[in-house]
């Protein structure tokens, strides 16, 4: 079960508006819930949802907020029953939860997977007086792939005429496809064990072994069906920093220091909606957790973060250069100045937040230092022993 934590957020938003459905906090295991609702069928194939709603009785006179639930696997595995437990800690919260599948890589090549999430959207929209739901109060909330497809489905918009999202939560998503993807590498070319290095490093992954290009080469290149190289453009529609703009929602936005996804990751987004005039909460967790395995520190403040955003009239200005906060224990997170323009690269990011070097690696600038010395040592010795040797003439 998701475990709740304190964590002290500065949240770099506007005030809210009018105060949102209260939460009652009931017991997740009082949630109602819909399995395998058919949203849509795009070539035939049913994609379904689980819905979690509050328990029977709890419902206001007015339509609560939802949140669309968006898991991952790399866009190439996984199920919405592995969000089963958030969907019912948001329904016993007091909101709707709609926990979606997804067409994914292993049969269908991007876009098929986001225009999916989109449709998901749009389905909870129109089936507002059904669930108790407010259409213009959505959010998107998705772990890894599924934070990618949630930031996507945010900045691209849901499409058909239907409102947009209202706010967008992302666990450890990746932000620019671009530089998490080894140059050269085509899809499902000589796929690499996990933990070693790729062919060629990613330009984003610095000195992190563990980073997702060093994990799997192959796993981008596969979401989009050909090499970086091939297709550039493809990987910058599939980038959500790429696509901010001034309509983009506000988001919360969760990393490890030294995980799968580097958190210059996080720093990048940040920079695009800042720079956009848009909100975003940004959490930077201590060690290597990736996504959902954090989840009992990055709940409480994602909670909270909803509760500002999905409020009848809140906004989702930015109050420019405001930090991101930091899970207690964390290592302080550099200054940020000029709009949060960070280094993109993990390997120029300040020790602490790019993990630890190989022992080898750390000691060999020392051990060039003691050789250097040694060899002027040796040379001073020489040169003495070589005075006192020669006779006086």
């Amino acid at each position: 079960m998701l475990a709740a934590a304190a964590v002290v957020l500065m949240a770099v938003a506007a005030g809210p508006g009018k105060a949102a459905a209260a939460p009652i906090d009931a017991d997740p295991a009082t949630v109602e819930v819909q399995s395998d609702l058919t949203y849509a069928t795009p070539d035939g194939t049913a994609v379904q949802l689980d819905a979690y709603l509050p328990p029977a009785g709890t419902g206001t006179s007015t339509a609560r907020p939802a949140v669309v639930l968006i898991h991952g696997g790399g866009w190439k595995a996984g199920d919405k029953s592995g969000v089963a437990a958030l969907g019912r800690a948001i329904a016993a919260h007091g909101w709707p939860a709609f926990a979606i599948n997804y067409r994914m890589t292993t049969d269908h090549p991007w876009p098929d997977e986001l225009n999916d999430v989109r449709a998901a959207v749009r389905w909870v929209q129109d089936n507002a007086d059904r669930f108790g739901v407010d259409p213009s109060r959505i959010a998107a909330f998705g772990g890894s792939a599924g934070g990618h497809l949630a930031m996507m489905a945010g900045t691209n918009g849901v499409g058909d005429g239907h409102a947009p999202l209202k706010a967008v939560v992302s666990w450890s998503g990746p932000t620019d496809l671009r530089t998490i993807t080894p140059p050269d590498v085509p899809p499902s070319a000589s796929p690499t064990v996990p933990g070693t290095r790729a062919p060629i490093d990613p330009v984003g992954c610095g000195t992190d072994t563990l980073c997702v290009g060093y994990l799997d080469p192959n796993l981008v290149p596969d979401f989009i069906g050909c090499a970086i190289d091939v297709c550039p453009d493809a990987y910058a529609s599939a980038s959500p920093v790429v696509q901010v703009t001034k309509a983009s929602p506000p988001m919360f936005l969760a990393n490890s220091e030294t995980e799968l996804v580097p958190v210059s990751q996080l720093y990048e987004m940040a920079n695009a909606l800042n720079a956009a005039g848009r909100s975003s909460t940004l959490l930077v967790v201590p060690g290597d957790r990736h996504a959902d395995a954090y989840a009992d520190v990055a709940l409480a403040p994602s909670i909270a973060f909803l509760d500002t955003f999905l409020a009848d009239g809140a906004q989702a200005g930015i109050t420019p250069k405001s930090p991101p906060t930091t899970a207690a224990g964390s290592a302080a997170l550099p200054e940020l100045t000029d709009g949060w323009q960070l280094p993109n690269a993990a390997a120029d990011l300040p020790r602490d937040l790019r993990g630890t070097d190989p022992w080898w690696q750390r000691a060999l600038p020392y051990a060039l230092v003691l050789v250097a010395v040694a060899i002027l040592v040796g040379a001073i010795v020489t040169r003495v022993r070589s005075r006192r040797s020669t006779p006086a003439p």
